[in-house]
């Protein structure tokens, strides 16, 4: 009563057989003639989903990957260094800086 499994054949397949690859014309040939739903992702749509993964947080001085925020001025900080510059920093400077990263200042 041994039962052969399905996906252990090896019928329909030659073992020499070389992978075939498609050009991008081919791709894109093939793209245009399914029929798929306007909002999917193909191969040539710069048009992507957002990500579901956070953003990451750098530091907004130096750009280093960091998990602080001083809590006065809500400016990313990596060291100890960045910290104390940021704490002395005039208030239109933290306003620029919050600007760039696109954070709304009241």
């Amino acid at each position: 009563m041994a039962t052969e499994f399905v996906f252990k054949t090896q019928t329909g397949k030659s073992s020499d057989k070389r992978m075939t690859y498609k050009t991008y014309k081919q791709i894109l040939n093939a793209e245009s003639q399914a029929n798929y739903p306007p909002d999917a992702v193909l191969f040539h749509s710069i048009r992507a989903p957002p990500s579901l993964r956070p953003a990451m947080k750098v530091s907004d001085i130096s750009g280093i990957p960091t998990a602080y925020t001083e809590p006065n001025t809500r400016l990313n900080y990596a060291t100890v260094d960045e910290f104390n510059t940021i704490r002395y920093l005039p208030q239109e400077v933290v306003n620029s800086y919050l600007a760039l990263r696109g954070v709304v200042t009241n």
